[in-house]
């Protein structure tokens, strides 16, 4: 009986791995996504500037080129949300398969499954910028460069904007709006977020499990 629930729960185990890295792909294509947007903002950028004279000439070109603007605007924040809801699927993966590894273990009687539950569970909660020495934690790093693309971008489309339409306090106030929810839906995911996913899948799994925040202190170690 016991190696038949064994066997169920590793064939859930593989799944979960799958999934991770099927959520990782895809993190990883809005990346490449946000990188050519990038690009087309620089291209964009060079040939209204250097084309200026000939493009005025164009009917309603202030308005065109500011509904040009706020598309980008709105592409580039969608990108970004698609990251998080990625993101989010990963690590609630990620805590599943740190459950599974847990029952599998209190099952067999034998610490067997290490990976999410004890290994991937001590990085992440090491919560310092620097990891070790000047070594700077690669989510946080990512994090920054995450940060400098959008604002990066939200500055070319709005020099432009300043530059060569009449609208620019309005979208000025709508970049601040998007920035905003953006970096305060990316925090929560984070915090609150992650701490909802652990709870969530704890409880719907029957097992009473505290916040790894509130536990940190009295976590067991392995001997």
């Amino acid at each position: 009986m016991e190696k038949e629930r064994i066997e169920i729960l590793l064939k859930e185990y593989d799944h979960r791995f799958d999934e991770v890295k099927f959520y990782g792909d895809k993190y990883n294509q809005q990346s490449n996504n946000i990188n050519i947007l990038l690009t087309l903002v620089i291209a964009l950028f060079t040939v209204i500037v250097s084309n200026w004279e000939k493009i005025q000439t164009f009917e309603n070109i202030q308005l065109l080129i500011l509904f040009i603007l706020t598309f980008i605007l709105v592409l580039t924040n969608y990108f970004y949300s698609l990251q998080n809801d990625n993101l989010a699927m990963t690590y609630i993966n990620g805590i599943r398969i740190s459950y599974l590894e847990k029952k599998i273990n209190e099952i067999a009687k034998d610490n067997l499954l290490m990976w999410d539950n004890s290994i991937i569970k001590s990085y992440h909660s090491n919560n310092n910028f620097f990891i070790h020495k000047y070594w700077v934690k690669p989510s946080n790093v990512t994090w920054i460069w995450s940060v400098f693309v959008m604002v990066f971008i939200y500055i070319l489309l709005g020099v432009l904007c300043f530059l060569y339409t009449g609208y620019f306090k309005y979208f000025l106030i709508l970049e601040i709006i998007f920035g905003f929810f953006y970096i305060s839906q990316a925090r929560a995911l984070n915090t609150k977020g992650v701490e909802y996913m652990v709870k969530l899948v704890y409880e719907k799994s029957n097992i009473e499990k505290k916040s790894k925040f509130k536990s940190q202190k009295k976590r067991k170690k392995y001997k």
